[in-house]
């Protein structure tokens, strides 16, 4: 197939969450040999327009500093405090959105000093369904939280006008 993130749990190499195309968030608990049902409900379908507040793989993510605590993104941040077996917002996302409707979380990074610290890239780009087109809500930004997904700053500052793809935090000093 496509290929898609998935993250070991730091702490335990049974554990494992892998991303799908539009949300679709998988558990495996045998180091990836099965996946149980989708701990984050798959939000593509013709009847309803939810993946266009998707990015095409969800990104996930999880920090060194609390293992149990996971993300996975849309145009809202779903978060875990159980080592992925269930997250908040996990039916049809909510309007709590990391900057704005259909602007999508790109890639999750999560301090390994402090787990409630992320930053999100997110897109200005959503497929919309009912145009066969896109929605365009630039610019591309990097947002971040220091309570764990509650509120969002951006935190793009001077870097230019680009889609993150990855991010990665200093191990030692998680504002750089």
């Amino acid at each position: 197939g496509d290929g898609g993130p998935c993250l070991f749990k730091p702490d335990n190499e049974a554990i494992l969450l892998g991303s799908t195309d539009t949300r679709g968030v998988s558990r495996s608990t045998d180091s990836g040999k099965t996946y149980g049902a989708n701990v984050l409900t798959y939000l593509g379908s013709l009847s309803t327009p939810h993946d266009d507040r998707t990015s095409f793989m969800s990104p996930i993510a999880v920090g060194k500093a609390n293992t149990n605590q996971w993300y996975a993104g849309s145009d809202n941040i779903h978060i875990s405090t159980n080592a992925g077996s269930t997250f908040t917002n996990s039916g049809v996302p909510g309007t709590a959105y990391i900057e704005a409707l259909h602007k999508p979380a790109v890639s999750i990074g999560v301090s390994d000093l402090n787990a409630n610290k992320l930053y999100i890239s997110v897109s200005p780009f959503s497929q919309n369904t009912s145009t066969y087109g896109l929605y365009y809500n630039p610019p591309a930004n990097i947002r971040k939280s220091i309570n764990g997904g509650t509120s969002f700053t951006t935190a793009t500052g001077t870097l230019p006008d680009r889609i993150f793809t990855d991010i990665a935090i200093s191990a030692t000093n998680d504002d750089s």
